[in-house]
């Protein structure tokens, strides 16, 4: 019991720091009128600028970020008590106990391991490291949630709570949803948050699942309301604010650009409202390019590709000897495709005997892999997001059976209902996993075209409010009875006396001394999880690797093509692909 109240003490001071930098940016600089949870995201949006601005000059170590997180609550007592536009109602407390429900698990991400506290751990012992991607190429993904929370270690307890920062992530966006529900008023952007609330809830009921897509899936969602909104009262800052999130979603997954074609509703309004930034909010605009400066340069240092692994954006190695190069980034761009474009599926549904490379999947199914989409246990996450927005649709309709076509649909609908189809078919073509933008995009398009067809009326008080009850008590049975699963199922007595403060997992290794430079190599094949640096996995031990220092930042090289044979090797094995139904690496450990 006491470790449960230490989380849900760290939960709130993580929250409350964040949102001392949320209203100190907005109330100084940006001036918006925002309510808690956007003051919260906006929080994440200055400490991300920090993490990464930072670390191109010192390591993100606790001497560092013990100091950024005191003056984050700081800033909050200070507002706090000046009374800065902040407000918690009785939702905001039943969003907090939902939010420790979903917290309190041992059974973390499936990549915990893999690349998230290796990422973070990396960043906190060193400044930038360039070609930090020949260590382990998933280090130089899109990492921007994994910044933010590298700046949350404590003393003692280290990074035990890194994984609470997804889980208030979504907490401040839910606090944002619920300020936008109405129940004296009617019309799609009630029964569009409506229907968020009753996704999350009954979707994303464990943690587990808030790793860097949740909260950019948040985003989506959130800039999707902020454009309804402009459609209804023309304030100039649904447009502001759909830029900075906007942003922010890009900062942490580049997919997240799809959502640019929400701004197609500013076309007529574009050049005076980016003429009043100009006039206005300059620091706005500066932070937003300045962020994209950080984000690309901090990509091309790890990886030598300004956004790896797209090839274009990468040098050659007579350019940038720490760069991956173009080569071995097009082969993981083609296995990254394949992977989404439905190669798992295929090669499952061959019971592993059709082994083909990701490469020639995406030749063979070039036009016809959506086949293979379908036979993806993601579809099934599809259809749970068509039936909760059918579910939402029949509320309406109960309450409104006498509704007909929506006379209102006018012309500015059709721009919306443009944007949103454009998005929705861009992702089907070159995206179509839900986790990739799917629950915001083919949600939006789906609601924007029925609005056509009904208009949205007024639903019963009584019924939302039982109809959310309900949610919640499913939510809540479902981790109670999760909860009770996890520590009955615990052998280890630390983990038990722990609980529910995670025990991250050690993992032996060798060291190995290989051109005068003593590496760590681990026992498990492909990951090094919390292994001192430099570690390489057991798979790659034979890399030929490099790392020399210029003035205390670490320059690290490979053979590109000798990495490229290697992962081809591990992709090739049968065990990987058995991976892809588990999910995760435990059957990978080297025995000695």
């Amino acid at each position: 019991m006491i470790n449960v109240l230490i989380l849900l003490l760290i939960l709130i001071l993580f929250s409350l720091s964040i949102l001392g930098y949320g209203l100190l940016l907005n109330n100084k600089f940006f001036k918006l009128e925002l309510n808690t949870g956007e003051h919260g995201l906006i929080g994440f949006f200055i400490l991300y600028l920090i993490s990464v601005f930072f670390n191109f000059f010192i390591s993100i170590n606790i001497f560092f970020s013990l100091p950024i997180l005191s003056l984050g609550f700081m800033f909050f007592i200070i507002f706090f008590f000046k009374k800065k536009n902040i407000f918690f109602d009785r939702f905001d407390f039943l969003i907090l106990f939902l939010g420790i429900l979903s917290a309190i698990t041992i059974n973390l991400h499936d990549d915990h391991l893999l690349y998230q506290l290796p990422y973070i751990d990396l960043k906190q012992q060193f400044k930038i490291i360039f070609g930090l991607i020949h260590l382990n190429d998933t280090l130089a993904y899109q990492h921007g949630l994994y910044d933010t929370m590298s700046l949350f270690n404590l003393p003692f307890y280290q990074n035990r709570f890194v994984f609470l920062i997804p889980v208030i992530f979504v907490m401040f966006f839910l606090s944002i949803i619920k300020d936008k529900i109405n129940l004296e008023k009617e019309g799609i952007l009630f029964y569009y948050c409506f229907f968020i609330v009753t996704l999350f809830l009954l979707k994303f009921t464990r943690s587990k699942e808030f790793g860097t897509d949740v909260p950019v899936i948040a985003l989506l969602f959130l800039i999707q309301v902020y454009s309804l909104e402009y459609l209804k009262n023309r304030n100039i800052e649904n447009f502001y604010k759909m830029i900075i999130f906007s942003a922010l979603a890009v900062f942490y997954k580049l997919y997240a650009v799809l959502i640019i074609f929400n701004f197609i509703i500013f076309y007529k309004e574009i050049l005076n409202f980016t003429k009043k930034i100009f006039q206005k909010k300059k620091i706005f605009l500066f932070l937003i390019i300045f962020g994209f400066s950080l984000t690309f340069t901090k990509s091309f240092i790890n990886s030598g590709c300004l956004n790896y692994p797209v090839a274009l954006t990468c040098v050659d190695k007579n350019l940038a000897s720490w760069s991956i190069g173009k080569e071995f980034a097009t082969y993981r761009s083609d296995h990254l495709k394949a992977s989404i474009k439905g190669w798992l599926p295929y090669v499952r549904s061959t019971n592993f005997n059709d082994l083909i490379m990701p490469e020639n999947y995406l030749k063979k199914f070039k036009f016809n892999f959506h086949k293979n989409v379908f036979k993806d246990p993601d579809l099934e996450r599809l259809l749970i997001v068509i039936i909760t927005v059918l579910i939402i649709f029949f509320i309406n309709f109960s309450f409104n059976y006498k509704s007909t076509r929506n006379d209102n649909y006018n012309n500015k609908y059709y721009k919306i209902l443009l944007c949103s189809g454009i998005s929705c078919l861009l992702w089907f073509i070159i995206l179509p996993h839900v986790r990739y933008g799917g629950y915001a995009y083919v949600s939006f398009f789906l609601f924007i075209l029925m609005n056509y067809f009904f208009s949205f009326k007024k639903v019963n008080k009584l019924f939302f409010i039982s109809f959310i009850s309900i949610l919640v008590f499913y939510f809540s049975a479902k981790n109670f009875k999760r909860i009770d699963k996890e520590i009955h199922s615990i052998v280890d007595k630390k983990i038990y006396n722990e609980f529910p403060i995670p025990v991250y997992k050690d993992i032996d290794y060798k060291k190995m001394i290989k051109k005068n430079i003593n590496f760590n190599i681990s026992k498990h094949k492909t990951m090094c999880g919390l292994i001192p640096f430099p570690c390489l996995p057991f798979h790659y031990r034979n890399l030929d690797m490099t790392i020399s220092e210029v003035n205390e930042y670490k320059f690290l090289a490979s053979n590109s093509s000798q990495r490229k044979s290697l992962l081809i090797e591990e992709i090739k094995e049968l065990n990987d692909f058995k991976r892809g139904l588990s999910g995760y690496h435990d059957n990978l450990i080297i025995k000695d």
